[in-house]
């Protein structure tokens, strides 16, 4: 059994999210075509009649179902168009039907878009004499979810497009993007919205300097400063936050050239702001006092924001609340505890609550804070823990974890960190 704790990096971004459905979905829409005609949503200016009817021959249930004949002699055209607002952004959408030709086949396509014309969802289907059930789960990116049927075929002799029980429901997720930013060099205006991959425009933000150009939030270098900054947007749901964490490193200026008489003193100063000054003497102070003449330099260097992600596993339990992979199993228990199993591995604030032969080892800050501990696997070259995160190219980054050993087994676990599949130190 050989054993090891990994933990004491610092968490800066969090992104939150689901993709399933839950138990007791809200129902957002319920068109069983029961109701007079036409229809809500059917483009009447393509079909015959109003979108429903009562031919006893293609009911699934109920009296109705939806009833689509398209106009002989067009095509590529929509028979039904609906949107249906009040969903959360973030939220689980659902959205399941039945559909099924009279006779022959007829050639639709279904797609379903948020308020921006996104496509969310959408299949193309040769429709047959047999009702079959479409599902659609995605997560709703604005308010309104709008439903399409658009038949491709030609209207003639058949083209006639059957749906029954038209079904949207929603679950309600908070979905939050949290960013961090950081810059070594950029004087060129940006915007913070730029930086979310599925938070809408429309909300307002705050900080620590005020931004411009509305919920684009235009970021000037030269204007604004580093901090957090939040995106609140006001939906139906209630207000839902999402931040940019800028870190930008400040330009160093020592000021103009300068002549001094000698055994004078002239005081150099690289400006706060760093978290390292390497003078082109070998000091590394934020200033140096000279006496004699030459040219100098320094260099400041910052380490700005950390970019792993719950890198101090406080978010939780489970590797996706924590944002990373693994190929260990979640601890499954057994006589020694949950971490019985070799290749298995828990979120715990003490070793010995996780295996009963483990002693009580704590996080290496306060000791009573979030840490990984893992069982080691019997098998090699088994990924322990392993994250993406987004870099800048020709920029320097440093990586860095505390480890410990908490089993007494004379073989102990060999770790070995990768960058891109390269192995990087010993």
């Amino acid at each position: 059994m050989k054993s090891f704790l990994l933990g004491g990096l610092l968490s800066v971004m969090t992104v939150f999210g689901a993709n399933a459905q839950c138990a007791n979905p809200t129902t957002m829409l319920f068109e069983d075509f029961e109701g007079p005609s036409p229809i809500v949503g059917a483009v009447v200016a393509n079909i015959y009649g109003g979108g429903s009817w009562n031919g006893p021959a293609y009911i699934l249930n109920g009296a109705s179902h939806g009833w689509f004949n398209v106009i002989n002699g067009i095509g590529n055209v929509d028979v039904y168009d609906r949107t249906i607002n009040g969903f959360c952004v973030g939220a689980d959408v659902e959205i399941s039907f039945w559909t099924r030709q009279s006779f022959g086949v007829t050639n639709v396509t279904y797609t379903a878009y948020d308020d921006l014309n996104n496509v969310l969802a959408t299949s193309t289907i040769n429709l047959t004499n047999a009702f079959q059930q479409i599902t659609y789960n995605f997560v709703a990116t604005t308010p309104g979810v709008r439903f399409v049927i658009h038949c491709n075929s030609v209207g003639g002799n058949g083209v006639d497009i059957v749906v029954e029980d038209i079904l949207m429901t929603q679950c309600t997720n908070t979905y939050t993007e949290d960013i961090v930013y950081s810059d070594c060099s950029s004087q060129t205006p940006f915007d913070l919205l730029s930086f979310f991959a599925n938070i809408p425009g429309g909300g307002v933000w705050t900080g620590p300097s005020a931004l411009t150009n509305g919920y684009l939030g235009t970021f000037d270098p030269n204007v604004n400063v580093s901090g957090l900054y939040s995106y609140t947007e006001m939906t139906l749901c209630g207000p839902i936050v999402s931040t940019v964490d800028v870190s930008l490193m400040t330009e160093i200026e020592l000021g103009n050239d300068t002549t001094f008489c000698t055994g004078n003193t002239l005081n150099l100063d690289a400006g706060p702001g760093f978290d390292s000054y390497l003078w082109s003497n070998g000091a590394t102070t934020q200033s140096i006092n000279v006496t004699q003449s030459g040219t100098y330099s320094v260099e400041g260097g910052s380490s700005l924001t950390n970019l792993v992600l719950n890198g101090d596993f406080e978010g939780g339990t489970t590797s996706a609340a924590n944002n990373f992979t693994t190929g260990y199993a979640v601890g499954s228990g057994g006589g020694w505890g949950l971490l019985s199993t070799p290749g298995e591995w828990a979120i715990t604030t003490a070793a010995n609550l996780v295996h009963n032969n483990f002693p009580g080892c704590t996080d290496h800050t306060t000791g009573a804070t979030n840490m990984f501990v893992a069982n080691g696997a019997s098998i090699a070259n088994v990924s322990v823990w392993s994250q993406t995160v987004p870099v800048t190219p020709n920029t320097d980054y440093l990586f860095s974890f505390w480890a410990m050993r908490v089993s007494n087994d004379p073989n102990p676990a060999d770790l070995q960190l990768y960058i891109n599949g390269v192995a990087i130190g010993p």
